[in-house]
């Protein structure tokens, strides 16, 4: 299924989640912004993932969000915070 794949992973010093996971998500799909990825996942990849985002990613602070597109649906997952209400200037 196709699937985008973007983050906002909270800063840190050493910065080391991020760039874990940015290098995990490497592994799956292509990158084609800085933290925005898109590709073909099939389903036991996309699981396997997941499972591994969540044990890198601190799930009050970061928000990972994954789109799954196919012909027959959509579907939007969210892995730790949804960032609502952000005030751009």
């Amino acid at each position: 299924m196709f699937t985008i794949l973007f983050y906002d992973i909270k800063y840190t010093k050493s910065n080391s989640r991020a760039n874990k996971i940015r290098r995990l998500v490497t592994k799956y799909l292509p990158r084609v912004q800085y933290s925005v990825y898109e590709g073909h996942l099939e389903e036991a990849m996309f699981i396997e993932l997941s499972s591994k985002i969540e044990k890198i990613a601190d799930l009050k602070e970061d928000s990972i969000i994954i789109y799954r597109i196919s012909n027959k649906s959509n579907k939007k997952f969210i892995i730790g915070r949804e960032l609502k209400n952000i005030t751009v200037i």
